[in-house]
């Protein structure tokens, strides 16, 4: 491998900074390539001498007559204009000749325009044979009409049309003719990078031009570049040129002189670089030989192929250059914190050929290059946050440094080696030898969205609330503190915000955050439309805005950037992280909940990967590239969804047989981190219920930190305690809580807070410190939902023992605030559980008492109210709810009051059993005995509504005896209900076995195994047609 800093040394140093503007004006769409007739040789068309000579021929000159423009002049003179365009066009092979590969390669540099002095057609033969987006200018009449932006201008006119500039008078008169063309080219040396390709030192049209032009623009016009493919160019003839503009940049600039075995040998980095010395070796087809051209045919297509491929990063890599060529490559990135593990792989040097390679294996990267393996395993060593270097130049610290935090950021931990031999398929694979590269900074962030992600919301949304963004400003904190307004749903502040970032951006040439910031500003407009507190003016011109961005247009109108941006910028566009994190926790799901079926089976075994681990690293994956690099996302469905189904596979794995190897034995704080802002709660519920999850264990060193955020996030909703120790409210959170997005936000962390917690257990002295915040948090009127309180209630209840009697007093006088009018009937229930439980009596004043059962019924007259008062009541004050529960049943019937009654053992059930006969009829009155009462679905039994279900348990709770005569009184039952009703008195004749699936609960089948004919009818049942449903209720409840 050759050591290219030291062959740069050989070489002519301008040549590559002079390449390097040429690739800079292709990646900038400024490069204008001017063509001329040594483009056309190889494809037998003559030169501009040998045409002159050919005309030349039928004149009567002098032989040392040499003014070309003055013999073509003679000849138009002699044989005026229709035989002098024919011997032109005779001259040139008009329509029969063809384009070669030199033209071809022009287009592939991809030049704004393509202006050529060439009269022949063989560009456009390549515009048309390829489909390029060029508009074709043969006079002044056809720009105002062209189609694309790209041009090929013909300024000396063409064949077809005649319109020739060859002699005297259409040089001397070319401004006057062609006032556009020539407009246009004087803006193209004053915009635009010039290459000239394909004329000599001594061509008359490039002097011509360019003299004429920088009289025209003097100090504005921009230096041009002259291709040179010429073996000796002497010194006078390349200052000459620079006098006149023009750079001459040589094939044999790039000579130089290797030392190999004592002896020197001539090199040409072109031709190196084109054979094998580039990152995919010989390989890589950057050379391309033709038959058909001459040397220095030949010569000019190299160079133009090197102008193509050439790129610093694309240069082999060796032992000096190794860092600098990872940093070159990475910090082409650094507008973006995390980069995806795959993108890394497919960058130079990490990869370094053209056949696809499977480099990432979870966190590690797998160097194949021998040189980047030795950088890492030999010369790197990392001692916390410590980088030590081994036979390294210690300037390169800050390089390798970036490159550590840019793998990381990545979530690349790890390197690996190949293994030495290849299997049968010839692959090596990963190797069994690593080494840890994760890189541990000492400094903790403090920055306001580390302190959102920690729940301190009300010291992040101070900071965000009162930054500005300038021309000053760090343009990485505008983008954070844009994307934290979007968190805090302030939509609309943070369009305006993305919009600002997106035109500072533009400026400062940051051109990946500007395509962020605009993918940003199109993501939100949904959002905006949901923000109320809007002027309908302001959200309308924010809407059209927004409607305006075209981002698949957006990418391409980006400059500047290479193959690897432009894959990055689609990676964003396309959501194609999320796309393949959704695939994996699919996978990961199906095979998780596989493995718990697989050991319902007591005899069942299996192994495989660790789950667990898969699933949390694809959800970093997801989560650190959306958030990290400030993309807005995590507000949708789609998102939501899949970490919902990663943590739904998380508690399946959770809750499989101990036997399974392979099943997660606690959770650390990072589980609390990815669920509390994500979870649908209801939904996470559902799954705890299926799988019978009661507790979920934590690390114990990581509790600490789960209490932490859970009190930073109840603390962020008041201020703490004054110098008299009282608590107030926070007003710039109560402001914010009037923004209905952040309120549901609010509520919805909250209950997922209060569940998690509900699953952990916890000491009296972590409790005490949840609940006073807690308390707090309720003191200051944040609107709370029905589930909200649910959640609360079984968080509280879980360890009533550690609530005293205080706590409860808090609760009751809480729940009589107008802010909890929706729920206060759910903490009066929650209070009372606790209160019964712990046999606390809060309410002891009749006039008291008067006040509470009047505030409760203000809004709510549900009748389980003052049976929660009645619970939480001393003796006294019972019995005055007693007289007012007693009298409401007497004068009008309550079904819901008598049942809550009954049931709390306020009332004997018999006082008011014939009411509620009656009113059971009543009900049922509508009822056709005939039928099934009930609907099939999937072959088994659904009831309509659960009434009677609901009617039935209390029968059963009460302790009903089947043969009370009241019962007489019901009518119109369906046959199942008289099957429940009267049990052992039924005719069982009549009896169908599928009513036994309209019930669930404990209690139905505690009363039916005691039904002596009902076993038999089971067993027979399971041996005309076996049901697993069947046999499970068979086998739990009759044996």
């Amino acid at each position: 491998m050759k050591n290219f800093e030291r062959n740069i040394k050989c070489m002519n140093k301008k040549f590559l900074a002079d390449i390097q503007i040429i690739k800079n004006a292709i990646n900038t769409n400024k490069l204008v390539i001017f063509a001329g007739a040594g483009i056309s040789i190889d494809a037998n068309v003559p030169s501009w001498s040998s045409l002159i000579d050919k005309i030349k021929d039928e004149l009567d000159l002098p032989d040392d007559e040499k003014d070309y423009l003055k013999i073509a002049q003679i000849y138009f003179n002699d044989r005026q204009e229709k035989e002098y365009i024919e011997k032109v066009r005779a001259s040139l092979g008009h329509k029969k000749l063809r384009y070669n590969e030199i033209h071809e390669e022009l287009f592939e540099l991809n030049p704004e325009h393509i202006l050529t002095t060439n009269f022949e057609d063989l560009l456009e033969q390549v515009i048309t044979k390829n489909s390029l987006p060029y508009s074709i200018i043969r006079e002044d009449k056809d720009l105002p009409y062209s189609n694309n932006t790209k041009l090929l201008v013909k300024i000396h006119g063409d064949l077809d049309t005649g319109n020739l500039v060859f002699k005297e008078d259409d040089y001397l008169g070319y401004s006057q003719n062609h006032p556009l063309l020539d407009s246009f080219i004087k803006s193209v040396f004053s915009t635009k990078v010039v290459l000239f390709i394909g004329y000599s030192f001594n061509d008359y049209n490039l002097k011509q031009i360019v003299q004429y032009v920088r009289n025209i623009l003097g100090n504005n016009f921009q230096n041009a570049y002259l291709l040179s493919i010429d073996k000796e160019v002497h010194q006078s003839h390349r200052q000459y040129l620079k006098n006149k503009g023009i750079n001459v940049i040589n094939y044999f600039d790039a000579n130089y002189i290797e030392q190999k075995d004592g002896e020197s040998i001539s090199k040409n980095y072109i031709d190196d670089f084109l054979k094998e010395d580039n990152i995919y070796g010989k390989k890589s087809n950057y050379l391309k030989e033709v038959k058909s051209l001459s040397e220095k045919g030949q010569l000019l297509l190299n160079f133009l192929r090197f102008l193509r491929f050439y790129d610093k990063l694309k240069i082999s890599i060796n032992e000096e250059n190794v860092v600098d060529q990872i940093y070159n490559s990475l910090i082409r990135f650094e507008e973006v914190k995390s980069l995806p593990q795959d993108f890394i792989s497919k960058l130079y040097p990490f990869k370094s050929t053209l056949e696809h390679e499977h480099l990432i294996e979870y966190n590690a990267l797998l160097l194949k290059n021998t040189i980047l393996a030795d950088l890492f395993f030999d010369k790197i060593e990392i001692e916390g946050s410590e980088i030590i270097l081994t036979d390294t130049d210690s300037k390169k610290k800050k390089k390798i440094e970036f490159i550590l935090k840019a793998l990381n950021n990545g979530l690349i931990f790890y390197v690996t080696k190949e293994n030495e031999k290849p299997d049968s398929l010839g692959y090596k694979g990963f190797s069994d030898v690593s080494k840890n590269i994760n890189y541990k900074s000492v400094k903790k962030c403090t920055c306001s969205k580390c302190k959102y992600e920690k729940y301190q919301l009300k010291e992040s949304l101070t900071e965000t609330n009162s930054y500005s963004i300038s021309d000053t400003t760090d343009i990485t904190e505008d983008m954070q503190k844009a994307f934290l307004n979007y968190k805090f749903g302030n939509y609309f502040q943070s369009f305006k915000m993305f919009e600002e970032v997106a035109s500072k951006a533009w400026i400062t040439q940051k051109f990946i955050t500007y395509y962020i910031a605009k993918t940003n500003m199109k993501a939100l407009r949904t959002l905006i439309n949901w923000e109320f507190q809007i002027d309908d003016k302001e959200k309308e011109s924010a809407i059209e805005k927004i409607d305006d961005i075209d981002i698949d247009k957006l990418i391409f109108h980006i400059p500047n950037k290479s193959d690897d941006e432009y894959n990055l910028l689609k990676i964003i566009r396309d959501d194609k992280v999320l796309t393949k994190v959704k695939d994996k926790i699919d996978n990961y799901y199906d095979e998780i909940l596989k493995t718990y079926k697989l050991f319902q089976n007591k005899y069942s075994n299996s192994v495989g990967p660790y789950y667990p681990q898969l699933i949390y690293f694809e959800l970093f994956k997801l989560l650190v590239f959306y958030n990290e690099n400030y993309i807005i996302n995590d507000e949708f469905s789609d998102f939501k969804n899949i970490i919902n189904k990663a943590v739904e596979a998380l508690m399946i794995n959770y809750s499989t047989d101990n036997r399974y190897g392979g099943k997660i034995k606690e959770f650390d704080v990072d589980f609390f981190g990815l669920t509390i802002p994500y979870i649908n709660t209801d939904r996470f519920v559902k799954v705890l219920e299926e799988y019978d999850i009661e507790e979920i264990k934590f690390k114990k060193d990581n509790l600490g930190m789960i209490l932490s955020y859970s009190n930073n996030f109840l603390k962020s909703y008041f201020e703490e305690g004054n110098i008299w120790g009282i608590e107030s409210r926070s007003e710039i959170m109560e402001s914010q809580l009037q923004k209905s997005s952040f309120e549901e936000r609010t509520r919805k962390i909250f209950s997922n807070i209060m569940v998690f917690l509900s699953l952990i257990e916890l000491n009296s002295e972590q409790f005490d410190s949840i609940k006073s915040n807690i308390l707090l948090f309720l003191s200051f009127n944040i609107k709370l939902s029905h589930n909200n309180i649910k959640y609360l209630k079984w968080f509280l209840y879980k360890n009533y023992k550690s609530i005293k009697i205080e706590d409860c007093k808090r609760l009751l006088e809480i729940s009589c605030r107008d802010t909890y009018n929706r729920v206060k009937h759910d903490i009066l229930n929650l209070v009372a559980e606790i209160c019964s439980t712990n046999q606390y009596v809060i309410i002891d004043d009749i006039e008291y008492a008067q006040k509470l059962l009047s505030d409760f019924e203000y809004l709510d007259k549900h009748s389980d109210n003052i049976i929660y008062l009645w619970v939480i009541s001393n003796d006294k004050v019972k019995n005055f709810y007693y007289q007012i529960i007693t009298e409401r049943l007497q004068n009008n019937f309550d079904n819901d009051l008598y049942r809550s009654a009954t049931l709390n053992k306020i009332i004997d059930y018999n006082i008011f059993f014939d009411s509620f006969i009656s009113y059971l009829n009543k009900r049922n009155k509508g009822n056709d005995s005939e039928k099934d009462g009930y609907f099939m679905e999937n072959g088994k039994p659904k009831f309509h509504n659960h009434l009677f279900y609901n009617d039935l348990l209390f029968f059963y709770r009460l302790g009903v005896k089947e043969n009370d005569q009241r019962l007489q009184k019901l009518s119109n039952l369906y046959e199942f209900m008289k099957f429940c009703i009267f049990r052992e008195k039924y005719d069982f004749s009549k009896f169908k076995v599928e009513w036994l699936y309209l019930f669930d609960h404990k209690i139905f089948y505690n009363e039916f195994k005691k039904i002596k004919p009902l076993k038999k009818i089971i067993e027979t049942a399971l041996k005309a047609k076996y049901d697993e449903e069947l046999a499970k209720i068979y086998a739990q409840f009759f044996i």
